[in-house]
């Protein structure tokens, strides 16, 4: 049991969230010069799909949909660094991204499997706040704070980031970040 207050707030801070992330998007997508047309096909898909998969963890109703909505930001993210990678021989910072968030994603898989045999179930509103310890939230923290460069666990930044302006604002301000603190939040406000 949960009162309807939390339950009001989570879904008003998954509104402020999307609204952030699309608003973010759509400036980037309206201001970026693309060089070539290739290259901007790409970009625009990529970033596409990463604005939608990171729309699908803010109303993400179960677990399971959770996990895979945040494990398609990071592979999607991985996708957009190394696409410029190709132009800008950024190899190594893709790789790091990629295992960096790969790394957050199984931490964040053993914390839902933890929840998941705890509560029975895999819907989100379904679970009970006692079951939430330590060494559930630890492993949420750690997933969270990773993969939204939080220090200390900000290391993989440096290397991974040199693609263009635009891309880095669009992962980190409009979609890493945010997705980080909501996932924080989600599971605290339980």
């Amino acid at each position: 049991w949960r009162p309807d207050c939390i339950a009001s707030l989570a879904n008003g801070m998954s509104f402020l969230l999307l609204l952030i992330s699309l608003f973010v998007a759509l400036m980037v997508v309206l201001l970026y010069d693309v060089p070539a047309p290739k290259t901007g096909n790409v970009f625009y898909t990529l970033t596409l799909c990463l604005t939608l998969a990171n729309l699908s963890l803010y109303h993400a109703g179960n677990l399971i949909w959770l996990y895979i909505s945040w494990g398609s930001i990071g592979l999607v993210s991985y996708f957009l660094v190394s696409h410029q990678a190709e132009e800008q021989d950024n190899g190594h910072g893709a790789k790091r991204l990629f295992t960096t968030s790969l790394a957050a994603t199984f931490v964040l898989f053993a914390a839902i499997l933890m929840l998941a045999v705890r509560n029975g179930t895999l819907d989100i509103d379904g679970i009970n706040p006692q079951t939430l310890t330590p060494e559930v939230f630890l492993p949420v923290i750690l997933a969270a704070t990773t993969a939204s460069c939080l220090y200390p666990l900000n290391l993989w930044l440096g290397s991974s980031n040199k693609v263009s302006l635009p891309s880095s604002i669009l992962l980190h301000a409009g979609l890493l970040v945010p997705s980080g603190i909501y996932l924080l939040l989600r599971f605290h406000l339980l």
